[in-house]
């Protein structure tokens, strides 16, 4: 999914880069120290205080919860961001003074990619329009949402050609489903059955024709062109094309929620 906010982002990298400084120094202040206090005799031991090690170490603990808890999220904007470095596997381990090390490095790497940002898009170019997921038909999105941040693009995909289906044919009132449900909803030429028409266009003109026409033809290829794919193969798709599926039943939705029953 495309980062809409660039500002929220780097508000979250920098906070993320933030703990991590702090981490590091409570880690290795507390390393030290009980280094030390081990290497320490008797008497130096009775002027160190032990408790201090204690409280870096809780600290630290502290911090790291903070770290773990932003961590998926920095991996997912450096995923868009920075797509050629595993953070994954750089901020893997942060329980090593050379874990640590590299995590900090690759989040100050990060910084400077949300802080290049604007000036990489001048040289290379516009990203282009943004498609919100969150933007599209509620039938859609509130189908497919719980499945699409799973990662299963495929099913998301369906279950939301599933539930426009559905609200389809409630609202003609009919027990056809796939190609044949949007034939009905949107034919021109039968005069016996519930149909859906659009209400802001003239009937009886050519712009009424296709714009029925269109809406039939664009539901039947929905539903044999995605829906009936998503249903009966094992392959997953990707984001990208995912996104586009779930674009086109939006489009559906909306054109079956706007008209009226006829």
């Amino acid at each position: 999914m495309t980062i809409v906010d660039l500002a929220g982002a780097a508000e979250q990298v920098n906070e993320f880069w933030g703990l991590l400084v702090d981490y590091e120094h409570s880690w290795t202040a507390a390393r030290d120290m009980k280094r030390e206090w081990d290497q320490s005799d008797q008497k130096r031991r009775r002027r160190l205080a032990y408790a201090a090690i204690g409280q870096e170490k809780t600290k630290a603990r502290f911090l790291r919860r903070d770290l773990l808890r932003l961590q998926a999220l920095i991996e997912e904007i450096a995923k868009h961001l920075d797509p050629t470095l595993d953070y994954r596997d750089a901020l893997a381990d942060v329980d090593s003074e050379e874990g640590i090390r590299r995590a900090r490095k690759a989040s100050e790497r990060l910084v400077g990619r949300i802080q290049d940002h604007p000036e990489r898009e001048r040289i290379f170019g516009p990203v282009g329009p943004v498609l919100n997921a969150d933007g599209l038909h509620a039938w859609v999105w509130n189908a497919a949402r719980d499945l699409w941040d799973g990662g299963h693009y495929k099913e998301a995909v369906h279950a939301a050609a599933t539930a426009v289906e559905r609200q389809t044919s409630l609202k003609i009132e009919t027990d056809r489903h796939g190609a044949s449900l949007y034939s009905q909803a949107f034919r021109v030429s039968e005069k016996s059955q519930t149909h859906l028409r659009f209400p802001d266009i003239k009937p009886g003109t050519k712009r009424w024709t296709s714009a029925h026409e269109g809406a039939m033809y664009f539901g039947m290829g929905c539903s044999m062109g995605i829906r009936n794919e998503t249903a009966h193969t094992t392959e997953p798709i990707d984001e990208q094309i995912g996104l586009e599926y779930l674009a086109a039943f939006s489009v559906l939705a909306r054109w079956v929620e706007t008209a009226e029953v006829s």
